[in-house]
């Protein structure tokens, strides 16, 4: 999991989203953890269709986004500011983690 740079090639870039967190495949234990602490922390998710913005949310997650012949999961944030305000918010341990 690393947080990258969008720039003008991504759609989403249009609407203020500007990095993104990706996660592998098999990770989707921390992708869920993060969607969760993303629901608690910055609210509601960002929601569009057909370019009209219907609720306006700091943050927005894609389950399949395809790279090459492998799926992978992301989730767009707007500003760093809002993913370190995350980071911040997200404990190092979890009682609610799932542990095999």
């Amino acid at each position: 999991m690393k947080l990258r740079k969008t720039d003008r090639r991504f759609k989403l870039y249009n609407f203020g989203f500007d990095c993104y967190v990706e996660f592998d495949v098999n990770d989707w234990r921390a992708q869920l953890r993060y969607q969760r602490y993303c629901n608690n922390i910055l609210g509601e998710q960002f929601l569009y269709f057909h370019n009209r913005v219907y609720t306006d949310g700091k943050y927005y997650i894609v389950n399949r986004h395809r790279k090459g012949n492998c799926y992978y999961k992301r989730i767009y944030f707007r500003g760093e500011k809002n993913h370190t305000l995350l980071l911040m918010g997200m404990p190092k341990e979890d009682v609610n983690t799932f542990y095999l």
